[in-house]
């Protein structure tokens, strides 16, 4: 999200800055000072959320005029209602849609995407349409539905830049245990650290909610030199330590227990133990695995090249979403034994 106030932009999360899981009374200022407020990929926002921006907007002295951006037909944000299934949204939002494809710079290419945004593919091929052929054909990840050490080998010798997505944190947790296993097969690692508490898949209930906080464990990451890390939480904006910020890890001081990294936009830094007060004050270092992540963390994101992972079907967007991170098809591979269940649209 960003807030534009004369030369001023700060740059935050939604939740953060609008405090969408507290009592709007309880921030009730926090629209105080802004003129112009940029929510990027509204779809993951619940419908609870733009009556809570109401409400703030409405206790504010001056209102601050909100630009919404996504697409309806990526993959959504948790719980059941939609901003665009409101009261708020049919009576206070004027939209404007959108048609032309900027990212997408690969005919063949764009017309599977454009079929994934609103239909199954079909099972087999068959012609002037798309199907489950045409979109594996020349990107197989690897065979069987489950990757292997040996495949994600072969895939981040291959593709040094990719990024690997999954649909569920087990699938992504999974990729970054076989990317760890393979990049360091025999190497013992610098430590061994309790690390981000939301990245351990069996943190969460059927539900997909966190568990309460007793119940709650730490993933435990081993480091070593030249190791992929994610940021997980924002703890220095002047630096770049912050939510999702990629970064390279060159060493471990255990005199004062800091992992030392290089961020992917140069710089140097000290990554210390961090109280959550938000998760029943645990303390962790806030990073995960640098290899994978869930397909929802990269919604927007523009990627040289991805590796997707389908691991669980009938979810609504992720094929399209994850596949539309990169502007041309010879820059995906997926994995997994898929059925266009797999490829369900969201809408």
């Amino acid at each position: 999200m960003r807030e534009v106030f004369g030369d001023r932009i700060d740059i935050n999360t939604c939740h953060a800055a609008l405090g969408l899981d507290e009592e709007y009374h309880n921030v009730a200022n926090a629209l105080q000072g802004y003129g112009l407020v940029v929510i990027d990929e509204f779809s993951q926002l619940q419908g609870k959320h733009i009556e809570h921006i109401n409400k703030l907007r409405s206790a504010s002295d001056r209102v601050a005029a909100f630009v919404l951006l996504g697409d309806k037909c990526q993959l959504a944000g948790f719980g059941t209602e939609r901003v665009w299934h409101t009261r708020t949204w049919h009576d206070a939002v004027q939209a404007t849609e959108l048609h032309q494809l900027f990212r997408c710079k690969d005919p063949a290419f764009k017309k599977i995407l454009a079929c994934l945004r609103t239909a199954k593919p079909s099972e087999t091929s068959c012609r002037g349409g798309v199907s489950v052929p045409d979109i594996m054909r020349h990107r197989r990840a690897w065979h069987g539905h489950y990757p292997t050490v040996e495949a994600v080998r072969s895939i981040l010798m291959k593709h040094k830049n990719t990024t690997m997505l999954t649909v569920s944190r087990q699938g992504s947790a999974a990729l970054n245990d076989l990317s760890l296993q393979a990049l360091y097969p025999r190497r013992a690692p610098l430590a061994v650290i309790s690390a981000d508490i939301e990245s351990n898949p069996e943190n969460y209930n059927e539900s997909k909610e966190l568990k309460p906080v007793w119940q709650l464990a730490f993933t435990e990451l081993p480091l070593h030199e030249g190791m992929q890390v994610y940021f997980t939480r924002n703890v220095d904006k002047s630096r770049d330590f912050v939510n999702g910020m990629r970064a390279t890890i060159r060493s471990w001081d255990a005199s004062v227990q800091a992992l030392e990294v290089r961020t992917a936009t140069g710089h140097d830094v000290q990554v210390f133990p961090w109280t959550d007060k938000d998760l029943g004050n645990k303390v962790y270092f806030p990073v995960r695995a640098g290899y994978a992540s869930t397909i929802i963390k990269f919604a927007g994101a523009e990627l040289p090249h991805v590796t997707l992972w389908l691991d669980k079907p009938h979810v609504p967007g992720a094929a399209y979403t994850g596949m539309s991170r990169v502007a041309y098809g010879r820059d995906l591979l997926i994995g997994g034994n898929l059925n266009r269940d797999h490829f369900t649209p969201a809408t």
